[in-house]
């Protein structure tokens, strides 16, 4: 049987969630992002918190603000600025989507960036 536990640190705040196959993240009514689950250790990343930890247990910050939307994939994250998407993909590799930069209301990562 699983049990839910709960988040520390998020009990108050929290605009949406966006949950992936590894790890999660909310998106806070503040234009930031707090992150936790799987990271990859020091070679990846794949929360874009800065950490280093193989596991997050509790949610960080994510080191970009103004964030608008969010998405968590399998292995890889996107956020939507107010001008401007920033991915990680499953290297942990932060990256600018070119061309796209107003207007967007929605956003779905998938398998990798």
């Amino acid at each position: 049987m699983v049990t839910a536990k709960e988040v520390v640190g998020l009990h108050e705040g929290v605009k949406s969630l966006s949950l992936g196959y590894y790890s999660s993240c909310a998106l806070m009514v503040d234009g930031t992002a707090k992150c936790w689950g799987e990271n990859g250790g020091p070679t990846y990343r794949l929360l874009a918190t800065g950490s280093t930890a193989e596991f997050v247990t509790t949610p960080e910050t994510v080191t970009q603000s103004g964030i608008v939307l969010h998405s968590r994939g399998l292995s890889s994250s996107c956020f939507v600025l107010s001008k401007e998407v920033r991915c990680t993909d499953n290297t942990g590799a932060k990256k600018l989507v070119s061309g796209l930069s107003t207007g967007i209301s929605e956003i779905s990562s998938g398998y990798a960036a």
